[in-house]
């Protein structure tokens, strides 16, 4: 399978989402029985198609297809790598094998099924990072912070580099290298000493139901606006009411900030309720510096690539953005041009927004 690659050395990754929409190269799921809309899937999976990493890593992949084929370890890899192989010859993939398994590992952990593409997304990333990380030291692991001191979880500079050092030690995957931001917390309590917490996420989610309320009563003039991305995170950075983990007093609060930026920034939006209607602003070109620890700055804005969205039935699609700036909206099997973005991006519910720098 690797002649596809070879064969074409200035193949561009975005080609299918520059051809005529007519052509309609999308994932193609076949019908199942018993389910009835596999939409969140299709839509996600386009999304993650779209990305120039996950390109490279399907590249990548077609050299050592001996290795894909012959190893037990990269089951599910092998379907993936199969599906945006075959996506990104336009071509249509047949993913009813892992749209199954999903659904099936789902039901499994909590006797439920989830039709959202954040869980799905969430699941997806896991079991990618999970088959595909090749860490410098198997033996370490990260519960060395659990033994910490008191003393010791309080020295910001001890800390930090020992969590930098176990993260690269036993974290080494296209996830990793891609998509992680890490943060550090600070927790202030009226009792006891600040005390700083590290961690590694590859989705930042937002509540924006809770932010909404939290912003209206903070401000109530701006209470018929919709909320925006840079108040989201504005209260996902300052200020969190939190219960001290020593004392255990409610008067704690909790401060988040970048410590490292990603290439890949995923949000994920979560409702208490669904709107299906646009409900968030959010911008084309994003700028994180205001929220990184000082002198940890990206120099490139990150530029939104994928929206996923809900549309007033409650069905997914996905939003776009071609490698020379068009953007066309994947909906079931149709694929249609956005001709005025700025407006027809936030018609809808947005679920994930998916950034790259």
């Amino acid at each position: 399978m690797n002649v596809f690659f070879s064969a074409l050395p200035n193949y561009n990754p975005y080609q299918q989402y520059q051809q005529c929409p007519s052509q309609k190269a999308i994932i193609n799921f076949s019908k199942i029985n018993g389910i009835n809309d596999t939409s969140f899937i299709n839509s996600t999976l386009q999304a993650l198609g779209s990305l120039n990493s996950i390109f490279i890593w399907i590249k990548n992949w077609s050299n050592n297809i001996y290795m894909l084929n012959n190893n037990t370890k990269f089951r599910l890899t092998k379907e993936i790598f199969n599906l945006f192989f075959t996506l990104y010859q336009g071509q249509f993939p047949d993913s009813s094998n892992f749209i199954l398994h999903y659904l099936n590992n789902v039901k499994n952990i909590n006797n439920s099924l989830s039709y959202n593409p954040i869980d799905f997304l969430y699941y997806l990333i896991k079991l990618i990072h999970s088959e595909n990380n090749f860490p410098s030291n198997p033996s370490q692991n990260m519960n060395t912070f659990d033994n910490l001191t008191i003393a010791q979880k309080v020295n910001d500079d001890y800390v930090r580099n020992l969590f930098f050092s176990l993260l690269s030690q036993t974290h080494n995957s296209i996830i990793s290298q891609n998509f992680f931001t890490i943060l550090k917390t600070e927790f202030r309590c009226n009792n006891c000493s600040i005390i700083y917490s590290y961690q590694y996420k590859f989705m930042i989610k937002f509540q924006i139901s809770d932010y909404i309320n939290f912003r209206n009563c903070s401000n109530p003039q701006k209470s018929m606006y919709k909320l925006n991305l840079e108040e989201c995170f504005d209260c996902y950075t300052g200020g969190t009411p939190y219960k001290c983990v020593i004392c255990r007093s409610h008067t704690a609060k909790s401060y988040t900030s970048i410590y490292s930026l990603p290439k890949v920034l995923i949000i994920a939006l979560i409702r208490k309720t669904h709107t299906y209607c646009g409900d968030l602003d959010f911008t084309n070109n994003l700028n994180l510096n205001g929220y990184c620890v000082q002198g940890n700055y990206t120099q490139n804005p990150y530029s939104l690539k994928a929206c996923v969205s809900l549309n007033k039935q409650g069905q997914t699609f996905t939003d776009i953005k071609t490698n020379n700036n068009f953007w066309f909206r994947y909906y079931g099997n149709q694929i249609m041009p956005l001709n005025n973005v700025n407006e027809e991006l936030k018609t809808f519910e947005p679920q994930l927004l998916i950034y790259e720098s």
